[in-house]
């Protein structure tokens, strides 16, 4: 139907958390769904210019530019594309490989 919008390493994508949802799999509003877990933490994002190489942490490729080359979250300090920023999971500050270990547990 769509078309995803997370991006992972070949090795990696056995360890995915979150699975691909359509809107007919979408909970009503009101009701939880059970054995599932939720984040949804939002990243802050501002404009930056790195001094050194840095790879866009969503897709894995160079950010490219003198300046302003990226975004970087003031919080958790993930770096992407300006077209990344709204395909990055909404986990600021989540250890993804902690969480993925403890879930796979």
């Amino acid at each position: 139907k769509g078309s995803a919008t997370i991006g992972t390493h070949k090795r990696c994508h056995k360890l995915v958390l979150t699975q691909c949802q359509t809107s007919d799999k979408i909970e009503p509003e009101g009701h939880e769904a059970t054995g599932r877990l939720k984040l949804d933490i939002e990243h802050h994002f501002a404009k930056e210019t790195f001094l050194s190489p840095t790879f866009c942490e969503h897709d894995g490729t160079l950010l490219l530019g003198v300046y302003h080359q990226g975004y970087r979250c003031k919080s958790c300090d993930i770096t992407v594309h300006k077209d990344c920023r709204e395909k990055v999971s909404s986990t600021c500050g989540v250890d993804m490989l902690s969480l993925s270990i403890i879930m796979s547990q």
